[in-house]
This record gives structure tokens, sequence and C-alpha cells, in this order.
């Protein structure tokens, strides 16, 4: 089965949020180069099938089978329980691919990229000698239906609220893409949820190594102590939406990307109004995340992307996942 959803510690952004099961969602590369996308599914049947009976003559009957079932319903009550795909590991391995190509990324900066990241960081330590003046003049034009406003913003660009956007959206565009035969939001939001998932792990692991309290801690601007429980900088909901707005504006022509830009940076901004967050704080996350869409997004281009979605079920269907395939 399944492993339960896990509640994690704060991520210090003002909510907590949940991590999938990773045997829940699984990326799946095949090296079935060249194959036309219409027929995959069957071939990823057969040759399923064929590793587990050893022999492809036998596997014919169990494919016509299968794709029986398939037509009749996933998840019919009669339909015979099904193991997991011996394939999840290279699903893991995918994820360890891209979590490398993040990491190595440096070294393969141009000029341009440097530049531009070190426009970044002087921007930011810039915002850091007048985090306090921005701060002192953002709370004293606050109301109170400003920090309502400021609230839905900080509930939307959440972890979990990008969390199920990503997931609503994933079910959105498998939809689109079964009956319009069009994978764009399908493939966007697929790579957004793994930009999510990473901009997550790279925020926390920022937040301990410079330890910055938080502005509503009365400790000041310049209050640092690495590995400690001030966790200010960078902003996770700043991160996460960027990170998600990178990719659907990589991937759409407008209004998208100043749909999705807009609303991200309201999340910021709101973390800012709320005494969440310095405005040095969102920049930094905002700008983490952004790289981390954009890398992405490059890494899986939508034109070369070409991504299957298969339901699975364990345990004669005690518990439901999905089994994503990307082949090329």
């Amino acid at each position: 089965m399944c492993p339960p959803v896990v509640k994690t510690k704060d991520l210090r952004d003002g909510s907590r949020f949940a991590v999938l099961p990773l045997l829940c969602v699984v990326f799946v590369f095949s090296a079935l180069e060249g194959e036309p996308a219409v027929a995959f599914a069957d071939q990823l049947n057969g040759v399923l099938l064929v590793g587990q009976t050893g022999k492809p003559n036998q596997a014919e009957p169990a494919l016509r089978s299968r794709q029986a079932l398939q037509k009749r319903g996933a998840f019919d009550e009669d339909q015979p329980e099904q193991d997991p795909p011996e394939s999840f590991t290279k699903g893991f391995k995918a994820l360890w691919d891209d979590s490398i190509y993040l990491v190595s990324a440096p070294a393969r900066m141009t000029v341009n990229d440097t530049l531009v990241l070190g426009g970044t960081l002087a921007t930011i330590g810039g915002l850091m000698a007048v985090d306090h003046g921005i701060r002192s003049g953002v709370q004293k034009n606050t109301s109170s239906s400003g920090r309502n406003v400021a609230d839905g913003f900080n509930a939307l660009g959440s972890p979990a609220g990008i969390l199920g956007l990503n997931v609503g959206l994933i079910a959105i565009g498998v939809t689109n893409w079964s009956y319009a035969g069009d994978s764009r939001v399908k493939d966007a939001a697929l790579v957004s949820l793994e930009s999510e998932v990473f901009s997550v792990g790279a925020v926390l692991v920022v937040k301990e190594i410079f330890g910055r309290a938080r502005p509503d801690q009365g400790k000041g601007a310049s209050h640092f102590s690495p590995f400690s429980s001030n966790d200010s900088l960078p902003s996770g909901h700043a991160a996460v939406s960027f990170a998600t707005a990178a990719v659907f504006a990589d991937r759409f022509e407008q209004p998208i990307p100043l749909i999705a830009y807009g609303l991200a940076s309201a999340v910021a901004l709101s973390r800012v109004y709320s005494d969440k967050h310095f405005a040095s704080d969102v920049v930094a996350g905002g700008a983490l995340g952004w790289i981390i869409g954009k890398a992405l997004s490059a890494r899986h281009p939508a034109s070369d992307s070409t991504i299957d979605i298969y339901p699975l079920a364990f345990d004669r269907g005690g518990a439901l996942g999905i089994m994503v395939v990307k082949h090329f």
C-alpha cells in the first residue's frame, strides 16, 4: 500500500504542508527512442507483460485482455490485482538525474548567466540594507481588509496550495489530453510539480544555512543564527509560486505569463504585508524558485514532451496512485 501522507515540520512560512508519498507519483523513463506516442501505451503494456511471462507469444493474449480491462474501467472491482511496475526504479533515477542537473547547474553557467546572478545577489543585498525601513513603512499602512486579502494569497501560495493547484491542473490536463489531444496543460503541470518539490528542498537547506529571524520576532533585520529555529530567508511561498509561474510562462502565450507572474508577485507581496518576511526574503525565494522552474522547463521542453499517465491500484483497490511515464 502507499504510505500515508506524512506531515512534516513547519516550513516556517505560516502553514504546514503534506508530502506526497513517493510511491504514488513516480516518473518512469522509457528507452523506447523514436516510437510514436500514439502506440506507446500498448507498447508499455507489452513490455511489462513480456517481463512477467518471459515469452512474447504468451504476452500477446494477456495484452489484449488488459486492453479490454482498460476499456471497461481501470478500477472495476472485478479487475485482477496488478503488481507495481518493475520500472519504478527508473522513475526514481530520473528524479535523481534532475537533482544532479540542478546541483551541477553552476558549472554550465554562461557569462550572461553569471551577470544576471550577480545582479540578483546584489539586489538582495541592497534590500537587506533597507529591509527595516520597508517593513516599517508597510506595517504603518496595513488595514484589516488588506490583511484579509493577504491571507488569501498566503493560502494560495503556500506549498500545500501550490501542490493542490498542480494536482488539479494535472487532472484537468489529462482530461483535455484524452478528449482533445492537447497535452500542454498536463505536461506543464507535471514539470511544475517537480519544480515545486525541488524548490521546497532548496528552501529548507538555505533557511538552515542562514537562520535569519523573521520580522515578527522582533530581533531586527540583521539577526542571523545559522542552523537555528530562525527561518525567514528565503520565502518558501515565493519560491514555489515563482517556480510554478516560470514553468507555465515558458509554455503558454499571453495572458498566461502575465497572470502567472502577477499571482506569484501578489503572493510574495502578501508575505511582506503580513509581516512574515522581509522584502529581501521574498526576492530571494522568488529568484530561487524561478531559476529552478526555468531550468527544469528547459530540461523537459514542451516540444519534446511525450508523457503518459496511467492509474495504479494496489491491494485490490485499497490504495490508488498514478504512474507518470516519459519516453524519448
